[in-house]
């Protein structure tokens, strides 16, 4: 199984990492976004592709200046973990626990930094994305994951092994 899918499968528990910069000042000003929720409900696709496309339009991208790491839920504008946090927000404020809805980071086939939300459906895991509308299966994501949250607990993020 390669380290990606290990890490969504919540396989490689002994990988810890430490998490965004973002994501610690986040969890400090609000601590309820990070908290971990429990419930059974097992999104479908069709739930997690409204919420998707409702983030997407809703939302306009903006970058962050260089250097910055500036973590927002439900604004306007954002960059691209401003759109997964939304996303998250959207899901567990529907009653998805947050270990099926988790946070990642990585890296483009460019090499560019990104951030997408990771969704277990009750077809598989897909990776929801602000680049576009389209659920997409992780191995079909064009993304490298090199950290992501723990199904556990969002506030303990794991580490993808080195390939």
């Amino acid at each position: 199984m390669p380290a990606s899918l290990a890490l969504v499968a919540g396989v490689s528990a002994a990988l810890y990492t430490l998490a965004p910069a973002g994501w610690y000042k986040l969890c400090l000003d609000q601590p309820e976004v990070c908290a971990v929720r429990h419930g059974d409900l097992v999104p479908t696709l069709a739930m997690v592709d409204a919420v998707n496309r409702r983030v997407n339009a809703a939302m306009a991208p903006r970058r962050e200046p260089a250097g910055a790491d500036v973590w927002t839920v439900g604004g306007k504008v954002g960059d691209c973990e401003d759109y997964a946090l939304a996303k998250r927000a959207a899901l567990i404020g529907m009653g998805v626990p947050s270990g099926h809805a988790r946070i990642a980071t990585g890296r483009l086939k460019s090499g560019e930094g990104h951030a997408v939300l990771i969704v277990t459906t009750d077809a598989g895991d897909r990776v929801l994305d602000n680049r576009t509308d389209r659920l997409r299966p992780l191995a079909d994501a064009g993304f490298r994951i090199e950290a992501i949250q723990s199904a556990a607990d969002p506030r303990i993020w794991l580490r993808a092994a080195p390939r």
